[in-house]
């Protein structure tokens, strides 16, 4: 219960910083990767977005903020490592959403595909760089309580 206490605590401020800066950041981050996706000597301008970025960062520093059985400095350091990939990770699905959207097909179900990945992603994402750099420390004492 305390691990979810302190994720709350840092999740709320980190919500209010992602929200006042979401709509230039997912601009931003939709830019880098039209740019990666359009054509040589083309432009890909995106209109009226909807990506959910920046809260999974949010979410990530709330995450290693709270992993309280890390040493402070290893939090930080999750943080500053993770945050990077995440950021790479947005521009990639964003990229590659655009590249399925070009190359046509049934556009009911690419447009789907798109919708879907933009949802999950971040959150997924998040979650992943997590466990991959403090979340695991936790692994072994979570499947002792799964196994009572």
């Amino acid at each position: 219960m305390g691990f979810l206490l302190r994720f709350i605590a840092w999740a709320t401020p980190a919500f209010l910083i992602a929200w006042s800066i979401h709509g230039s950041y997912e601009r931003a981050i939709a830019a880098m990767g039209a740019g990666l996706a359009a054509p040589p000597g083309a432009q890909i301008e995106l209109l009226d977005l909807e990506l959910f970025y920046p809260f999974d960062l949010g979410v990530y520093v709330a995450l290693c903020l709270a992993s309280s059985w890390a040493a402070i400095a290893r939090r930080v350091r999750a943080a500053a490592i993770g945050l990077p990939v995440l950021v790479a990770i947005e521009v990639a699905v964003v990229f590659v959403s655009i590249k399925a959207l070009m190359a046509g097909g049934d556009s009911e179900a690419v447009s789907r595909f798109v919708d879907g990945i933009f949802r999950v992603e971040g959150l997924v994402a998040a979650a992943v760089v997590w466990l991959v750099l403090l979340g695991r420390d936790q692994l072994p004492q979570l499947r002792g309580h799964l196994g009572r």
